[in-house]
């Protein structure tokens, strides 16, 4: 696989203890690993949630940074909003790079090893629906929409005019009329008003729903499959590698797609608000499963070669540069009749594949 570029622009300050605890040390390099792109405090505690960096309060931030806790105490969404059933906006939400007892060397091998749960409820999921959903969809993002058969999806891109990547995102075609996008966190607000924009001047039947009431757990490793098995009665096997399909898991109707973002088998799973803490106790309950942090889950998708929005790919950045060609789908390479198709089509004139 080819890796993308990452830029890595970290401030390490000295440390005035003479004799640092070596958790601490650790816990320290780790967080600075997890959030690579952060040139300051400030930048640090400003940084908008996205797909692996959700937005923390300053005070906790500064503590996690200033003082490098072995062991970060930072409540997930699940005992906060998500019990009232409500969703928090992606800036009130406060995900731990590390949880309780691990270090970030022994999560990345509990989700390598067995299976570790990851608090993604900062993520937007959207359904756009209709009879002409597809060909809008398709406008938008340089993928094959229409080609996919029903139930499955893909890792595409949303493009500026000038072919800068607005987001990537992964999209599934549930069906006829029905397309279901998750959109980075912290790209949330820019990708709905392009794509509200956009729908506004669309003459086709086509509707938007933002999810807000859906909260997103992804179960990762070798041997999440097995786990989430004891929970529903669906024959996991026979859901493969990008495939969705709406599942009742621990009594709660889920939308489950055999996918992730950490280079191992796993499966993200939707499910509503009011129902996502029992699940979460359910599938962390298991011997084989544990919490997973930010900083985990930054180092399993880099060292899968999978791009992180912000850091690696963002407006200044086109699908060429980036390595991403492979999402442009085949029967779309001739018209690239999507936003930011004609610039795409420069770059390749000049010579940029």
């Amino acid at each position: 696989a080819k890796l993308a570029r990452v830029r890595v622009r970290v401030k390490i300050r000295a440390n005035p203890n003479p004799n640092p605890n070596p958790n601490q040390v650790e816990a320290k390099l780790g967080l600075l690993a997890a959030l690579v792109g952060a040139a300051s405090e400030s930048e640090l505690t400003a940084r908008a949630a996205d797909s692996a960096h959700a937005t923390w309060s300053t005070m906790q931030a500064e503590a996690e940074f200033n003082h490098g806790k072995a062991m970060s105490d930072i409540k997930s969404s699940f005992a906060t909003g998500h019990i009232k059933g409500e969703k928090p906006k992606p800036a009130s939400f406060e995900l731990g790079v590390l949880y309780k007892g691990q270090t970030i060397t022994e999560s990345v091998a509990q989700v390598r090893e067995r299976a570790g749960l990851f608090d993604v409820s900062h993520m937007c999921g959207v359904t756009l629906s209709g009879a002409d959903a597809e060909r809008f969809v398709e406008s938008l993002v340089v993928g094959d929409i229409s080609g996919l058969k029903a139930g499955t999806g893909t890792l595409s891109v949303m493009l500026d005019e000038a072919g800068g990547i607005i987001d990537d995102t992964v999209v599934t075609r549930v069906g006829d009329g029905e397309v279901y996008m998750v959109l980075n966190a912290g790209c949330a607000e820019k990708d709905l008003a392009h794509i509200g924009a956009h729908l506004s001047e669309f003459s086709g039947d086509c509707s938007l729903t933002v999810h807000n009431d859906r909260s997103l757990l992804a179960l990762q490793g070798p041997k999440a499959a097995g786990v989430l098995q004891t929970l529903t009665s669906e024959d996991l096997s026979q859901l493969y590698f990008g495939m969705l399909k709406p599942v009742t898991v621990n009594g709660a109707a889920c939308w489950v797609m055999r996918t992730g973002y950490t280079g191992e088998d796993g499966f993200e799973i939707s499910v509503p608000n009011i129902a996502a803490p029992a699940l979460a106790e359910a599938l962390t309950g298991h011997a084989d499963v544990e919490w997973a942090g930010l900083g985990a889950r930054d180092t399993l998708r880099l060292e899968a070669g999978l791009c992180l929005y912000g850091n690696d790919i963002d407006l200044s950045t086109s699908p060429l540069e980036a390595g991403l060609k492979w999402t442009i789908g085949k029967a779309r390479q001739e018209k690239l009749d999507f936003v930011g198709g004609e610039a795409v089509r420069k770059l390749m004139a000049d010579g940029i594949t």
